[in-house]
């Protein structure tokens, strides 16, 4: 097992010798950490980290501030020779024995196995670099969510096919509350019912499924999902033999999304400071919108003004 060990998924923290050390002490450094071990394998031009990092500051002190947060990284890892650099590049030592949750996570999703696709979502243990907005992050996070939300769909069809109800149906809710708008998964919550004998679960599946699809799409749930409630509705689908109760952990709970229903909201845990007449002005172009009158708002202003975190 690699001495070093990096987690991404979740907040940020660094292993050695299964000891947590201290992180780099401020945000930006923390965040050219992790940049630099994602993209570990290409040597990174001090320019462009400069101005990825630092671009709403003059080169010279963006590449002083580049500098400082270098020195702050190496002081942080038990070897300084892991991070190399000259004076147009950068790169975390693509040769060190450094183990990555990221890759990790990526590795395991190669397989088409139920358990390594288990050991896959599991690892996910929250958004990636949690409480970063720079734009990288996000553009990271919103990767990583899409391959997490495939991998429980892939895993609960696994689940399903080898007739493990109870877990299918944990990780159907489980992406249920990540995205409240998937009929398979709502689908797979009624066929699992159905075979653990709980017919009237199935069908209240459908009435949540439907006033979910109702309320943000202002639509039906479509033929498939409907024609699968009428079966089970008419008893022309087969319900097995009850189980005991705690075998359905989870059913007939409301689905927690991690989405907002707006999306204007801020899903942050910080509060957003100073911008109250902006989120008042894209509050109200946001119901203009919902009431049919669609338009287009540009946001604009000079680099790491916060544009990314209030949209």
């Amino acid at each position: 097992m690699p001495a070093l060990r990096l987690f991404l998924l979740g907040s940020l923290d660094i292993h050695y010798d299964g000891q947590p050390l201290p992180k780099p002490p401020t945000l930006k450094s923390q965040s050219l950490l992790a940049y630099l071990s994602i993209h570990r394998h290409r040597p990174q031009p001090r320019e462009r980290l400069a101005d990825l990092f630092w671009g709403d500051r003059p080169e010279r002190r963006a590449r002083r501030s580049l500098t400082t947060a270098l020195w702050h990284i190496r002081r942080c890892l038990p070897d300084e020779s892991l991070l190399l650099s000259d004076a147009q590049s950068v790169q975390f030592d693509p040769r060190a024995d450094v183990w990555l949750d990221v890759a990790e996570f990526e590795r395991l999703l190669a397989s088409p196995e139920s358990t390594t696709l288990h050991s896959a979502v599991e690892l996910y243990q929250g958004d990636f670099l949690d409480g970063f907005y720079d734009d990288w992050v996000l553009n990271e996070r919103y990767r990583l969510e899409t391959l997490y939300t495939e991998a429980l769909a892939r895993l609960m069809a696994c689940l399903e096919s080898e007739v493990d109800d109870g877990e299918a149906l944990k990780i159907a809710q489980r992406l249920l509350g990540l995205d409240p708008l998937r009929e398979d998964a709502h689908r797979l919550v009624m066929r699992a019912c159905c075979r653990l004998g709980q017919r009237n679960a199935a069908l209240e599946q459908y009435r949540r499924c439907q006033e979910i699809v109702a309320r943000e799409l202002g639509a039906e749930p479509i033929a498939e999902t409907t024609a699968l409630y009428q079966a089970i509705l008419d008893g022309d689908y087969e319900v097995g033999t009850p189980v005991e109760p705690q075998t359905l952990v989870g059913v007939g709970a409301e689905p927690q999304p991690h989405v907002a229903q707006n999306p204007l909201d801020p899903l942050v845990h910080t509060p957003l400071v100073g911008r109250e007449t902006e989120m008042a002005f894209l509050q109200g172009r946001f119901q203009e919108a919902r009431s049919g009158r669609g338009g287009l708002t540009l946001v604009h202003g000079e680099a790491g003004l916060g544009k990314t975190r209030l949209l």
